[in-house]
This record gives C-alpha cells, sequence and structure tokens, in this order.
C-alpha cells in the first residue's frame, strides 16, 4: 500500500511540475509570482533561474514566503524527517506558547 501512496505522490508531482512549466512557457512576462513551494534554497535559485527573461527587472515582484516560522513557534517534533504539515502543533501550555512566541522574534 504504500508504494501504491508512494506512486501515486510522485505522479501528482510530475503532474504539478509538468503544467507549472507550460505555464511557464506560455506567458510572456510575470508581474508577480509567489512561491509558497521552496523546501530548499536550491529551489528557489531553480524557480528564478526558469524565470528568467519573463519578469522586469524594474516592476516584477518574486516573493517566497516561508513557513518557517509556523514551525519556530510549535511544539519540537520527535523525529529527524523533513517538517510535516502535522508537526505544527501548538503547545496547550499558555506559558509555553508565550516562551516560543517570544524566542521566534528574538
Amino acid at each position: 500500500m504504500a508504494n501504491l501512496i508512494c506512486y501515486f505522490c510522485l505522479v501528482a508531482l510530475h503532474f504539478i511540475i509538468y503544467h507549472s512549466l507550460q505555464i511557464v512557457n506560455s506567458t510572456d512576462q510575470f508581474d508577480i509570482v509567489l512561491d509558497f513551494s521552496a523546501y530548499e534554497p536550491k529551489w528557489v535559485h531553480d524557480a528564478i533561474g526558469i524565470l528568467q527573461g519573463k519578469m522586469d527587472k524594474e516592476k516584477s515582484v518574486y516573493l517566497y514566503i516561508s513557513t518557517d516560522s509556523v514551525y519556530e513557534v510549535c511544539e519540537e517534533k520527535t523525529s529527524q524527517r523533513r517538517s510535516v504539515e502535522t508537526d505544527a502543533r501548538r503547545p496547550n501550555d499558555i506559558k509555553a506558547r508565550k516562551h516560543l512566541k517570544v524566542s521566534d522574534v528574538a
């Protein structure tokens, strides 16, 4: 079953990448690009490379929005794997929440 789910994820990812590249290739210029998907810095670099020549340096905006701060104010995860959405759990204790919030700002 896990192999089937993994295969499905790969097919879905291929579909998303293929169609995203079709949109990029068929669009002459982008005014705004919002990137929520990059997990590694190289992915941001790659996206900027693909968009080269399709964004006006004076007028266009590339905005990368990270969810990193969401995880910094949550309980620590118990494994070394990459973070997933279910890792973002706020502590039930109000004092612990305040402590995490203060440490995120610092």
